[in-house]
């Protein structure tokens, strides 16, 4: 029991693998099955392991509705002779042991794997149910089933350990997916709305003012080749061997800055920026977080505000981060003062900023007037998401 190792493998075939050759080691029985059902799946898996072989399969439940005799579910039990019509079976109940005659087995499932001499585990935790079957063991005893019992205790543990383990990278990998498009929206996505709106401008340059019209060609040239190499950064830092993000390496006072000209070349918008305080203290996620911020919030200015100024402070005093935005263009659909709590339950305002400031544990106050908007964004330095 000892032996155990503590990591838990990733695949299900290493783990049931693992767990037969330990339980056989422990019980000393020649051969064994795991069978064992998930919550809300239509099936059940069944791994066997015999004389080295092994082998595993998932299969409907319609096959065989219960492996054990409804008068044993739940419990554990040996039996020196399941093929006999009316087997003399040793089991667990209440915290002792009962005898009790009958057939302890599905008939299908002990002619399938010729059983005879059984040990049958219960093996019940938060995410499975099952039965662990050691076979063929002589002269069967009730301290078999007590060292049964905890075997089938580590098994369920060890069991709950990985499909916890596994739904945890599911859902990590999900809310990757979901930083990852959120990322393409915000970047990307609204550099290519710009772009087509600079194609646009040109169209009706072309025959009016032709040299205008190739100025603006040669600039949007210079616009795709920065966003070529923002889209190869992002695609880079995707990669495990990443070492922090483009907007850490490259520094997060610079980076904002050419953003603010980028972004006014795309959106034809006067961009003023303040900065103070953008030390070492701040995490390279943090960073990338408030580069990101800062370009969603200066596109939604341009793009659904038709501002045609704007002005951003970013200050990291004290123990947070202050970043301040102001535009002259419509304001949002809504008007007056709202936090992020109210947006959110108003289901308004900036939806990618609500999720990102969210994320990292922030503030977030909107104050929106036809005259314009105000965004005052405070994000902690020591971010939850850091």
């Amino acid at each position: 029991l000892a032996a155990w190792p503590r990591a838990v493998p990733w695949e299900t075939p290493a783990l049931a693998r693992e767990l037969l050759e330990y339980a056989v080691a422990v019980v000393g029985a020649p051969r064994a099955l795991l069978t064992w059902e998930e919550p809300e799946e239509p099936w059940r898996h069944l791994a066997s392991s015999s004389a080295g072989q092994f082998q595993l399969t998932r299969e409907g439940l319609d096959t065989v509705d219960s492996v054990v005799a409804q008068s044993l579910e739940g419990a554990s039990f040996l039996c020196s002779d399941a093929g006999v019509t009316t087997a003399t079976v040793l089991h667990t109940s209440g915290g002792g042991l009962r005898w009790w005659r009958g057939q302890p087995l599905h008939s299908a499932f002990r002619e399938r794997f010729a059983i005879r001499a059984v040990l049958a585990l219960s093996v019940r935790g938060e995410s499975v149910e099952g039965y662990l079957f050691l076979l063929d063991k002589d002269e069967l005893t009730s301290d078999d089933l007590v060292l049964g019992e905890i075997v089938a205790r580590q098994t369920a543990a060890r069991m709950d350990h990985f499909y916890l383990s596994q739904r945890l990278r599911q859902v990590a990998a999900a809310e990757e997916r979901v930083r990852v498009a959120r990322d393409l929206h915000d970047g990307v996505l609204q550099s290519l709305a710009g772009t087509a709106l600079q194609l646009e401008t040109v169209r009706g340059l072309i025959d009016q003012a032709p040299e205008a019209a190739r100025e603006r060609i040669v600039e949007i040239q210079r616009l795709l080749s920065a966003e070529q190499r923002e889209l190869r950064e992002f695609i880079q830092d995707l990669k495990p061997a990443a070492l922090g993000s483009p907007v850490a390496r490259a520094g997060l006072a610079v980076r904002l800055d050419e953003l603010k000209g980028r972004i006014g070349r795309q959106w034809s918008l006067t961009v003023e920026l303040s900065v103070a305080h953008l030390d070492a203290r701040i995490a390279d996620q943090l960073a990338y977080e408030i580069y990101r911020i800062v370009q969603e919030a200066l596109v939604n200015a341009a793009r659904h505000a038709h501002a045609t100024t704007a002005r951003v402070e970013v200050d990291a005093g004290g123990d947070e981060v202050r970043i301040d935005i102001t535009d002259d263009g419509r304001g949002f659909a809504f008007r007056g003062r709202h936090d992020l709590a109210e947006l959110q339950a108003m289901g308004v305002g900036p939806v990618s900023l609500r999720e990102r400031i969210a994320a990292q544990g922030g503030s977030l106050v909107v104050d929106s007037s036809d005259g314009g908007s105000r965004l005052s964004i405070r994000l902690p330095l020591a971010s939850v998401a850091s």
